[in-house]
C-alpha cells in the first residue's frame, strides 16, 4: 500500500541513495532519517521540501495526492501569501479553514503571518480543504501546475 513513508524508501532505494547518504543531504541524524521511513514521524515542512528537491519528485507524490512525480521550485517563504491568497479564492474565513483542520482560529492566523509552519498532518489537511496542490501552496506566484501544463494567471495565488 503506497503511503508518505513506503513513497519515501522506494524514491531513496530508486535513485540509489543510501539512508546515510540521504540523513547527510539533510543535515539530519541518521536515526531521525530512518524513522521518517520507517513511519515513526513525518518530517517537518522544511524538511519536507528538502527531501522533495533531494528526490526530484513533488511533494504531492510523495503524499500520496498525485502519481505525477515532477518536481518543482518550491520555498517555505512562498506559504503565507499563498495560503491567505488560496483562501480567500476559494471565499473562506480563516476560522473555516481552522475549524476543518481541527486546529485553532490562532494558529492558522500565524501560518498566514509567517509566524509558523504547519506540520505535515495539518499542511496536507489544510491543501485537502482548499482543494490545491500541496507544490502549489510553496510555488512562487508564476509556475506550473500539478500536471505540469503552464498556468493560468488565474489559477495562480496572486
Amino acid at each position: 500500500m503506497d503511503n508518505f513513508f513506503y513513497r519515501l524508501k522506494n524514491e531513496r532505494v530508486s535513485s540509489g541513495m543510501k539512508q546515510v547518504q540521504a540523513a547527510k543531504f539533510l543535515n539530519l541524524h541518521p536515526n531521525t532519517y530512518q524513522s521518517y521511513e520507517n513511519g515513526y514521524c513525518f518530517p517537518p515542512l522544511a524538511k519536507l521540501i528538502a527531501i522533495s528537491q533531494m528526490l526530484n519528485v513533488s511533494i504531492d507524490y510523495l503524499a500520496c495526492r498525485t502519481n505525477v512525480k515532477k518536481a518543482r521550485d518550491l520555498s517555505l517563504q512562498n506559504l503565507a501569501f499563498n495560503l491567505k491568497t488560496t483562501r480567500v479564492k476559494r471565499g473562506y474565513t480563516q476560522r473555516e479553514t481552522a475549524d476543518a483542520v481541527g486546529i485553532s482560529t490562532v494558529s492558522y492566523q500565524n501560518y498566514e503571518l509567517n509566524n509558523r509552519t504547519p506540520s505535515y498532518e495539518h499542511f496536507i489537511a489544510i491543501a485537502d480543504f482548499l482543494k490545491t496542490s500541496c507544490d502549489m501552496l510553496l510555488m512562487y506566484p508564476k509556475g506550473v501546475d500539478l500536471y505540469g501544463k503552464l498556468c493560468e494567471s488565474s489559477d495562480l495565488p496572486e
